[in-house]
């Protein structure tokens, strides 16, 4: 006998990948990854205590105790995804703990002053934060919503992303350095010190042109450029409470980085949205564009 009822989200990925006979398949169905089906599968067998499927490189497939779960769970599984589609939406005030991840910087310079005003309008919410650059599985880590920076764009993967707008990005010193060392001609002249985010190209770099410091964290960059250690591109919001503050200086106003990127705020396809994340993705958007 089984002990636990197993979850709904592991009952609606195991109907998925026995409808499709593929875990991959089943994943593009549902909006995941393979890896997301894959982890639920494990999960909902381990509950379970048992094994549901046959796997191959190529294919999956039922075994006895995996059909007749899937007997005698599909119907309703599938009823219950259409039942709930079709209710209205909850006018209810929302509540609980929403969980939230977003990298370093918008996490550190922008998040704060918006989860206070959305606790102010929303007292009964109550935040799980997660802060790191390195992009997680909203499913498999149980995140409500994510908000991402990407130079590239966001490609689908599984996720519902909405836009919020592109940053500005300008190039940036501080006022010491610049003093002792002039403004910069053109983007990598050689004459200064450059310091670069990620794996970003700067335009027009002659051959075997190297930056003189790295960082995968936009804060870091930010504080190597106040420390009057080089040149560097930055977000508007990051660099703006600097220029503010006398501690930077804008150098190139005509030199721009492309991008295709901008700044999203992220759920997951699979999961319908509840109240507290529908409400807190409609105010952060409102919010983000008004401060960025």
């Amino acid at each position: 006998m089984i002990a636990t009822s197993p979850d709904l989200g592991l009952l609606q990925v195991f109907v998925a990948v026995a409808d499709d006979g593929s875990l991959t398949r089943a994943a593009k169905r549902l909006g995941v990854t393979k890896g997301t089906v894959s982890r639920s599968l494990t999960r909902l067998e381990h509950e379970l205590g048992a094994a549901l499927l046959h796997r191959s490189s190529r294919k999956v497939a039922l075994n006895t105790f995996g059909r007749g779960l899937y007997e005698r769970t599909a119907p309703h599984v599938r009823a219950l995804g259409a039942a709930i589609g079709t209710l209205p939406r909850s006018s209810e005030e929302p509540e609980g703990e929403l969980r939230i991840t977003a990298p370093h910087d918008v996490g550190q310079i922008v998040l704060p002053a918006l989860l206070a005003d959305f606790a102010r309008r929303y007292p009964l919410v109550s935040f799980d934060l997660r802060i790191g650059n390195t992009q997680i599985d909203l499913v498999d880590e149980q995140i409500d919503v994510a908000i991402r920076a990407s130079r590239q764009g966001l490609e689908s993967s599984g996720l519902k992303a909405r836009r919020v707008g592109s940053t500005s990005i300008g190039w940036f010193a501080a006022p010491g350095y610049v003093a002792r060392r002039g403004t910069p001609s053109a983007i990598a002249d050689r004459a200064h010190q450059w310091i670069v985010f990620g794996d970003t190209k700067l335009p027009g770099t002659p051959r075997g042109w190297r930056p003189s410091h790295r960082s995968d964290d936009f804060l870091v960059v930010r504080e190597l450029v106040r420390a009057e250690m080089g040149i560097a591109a930055l977000p508007g919001f990051l660099a703006d409470p600097m220029i503010r503050a006398g501690e930077l200086v804008a150098v190139l106003p005509h030199a721009s980085l492309s991008t295709n990127g901008g700044l999203f705020i992220v759920h997951s396809a699979l999961v319908t949205p509840s109240v507290k994340v529908r409400r807190f993705c409609d105010f952060a958007y409102a919010h983000l564009r008004a401060n960025l």
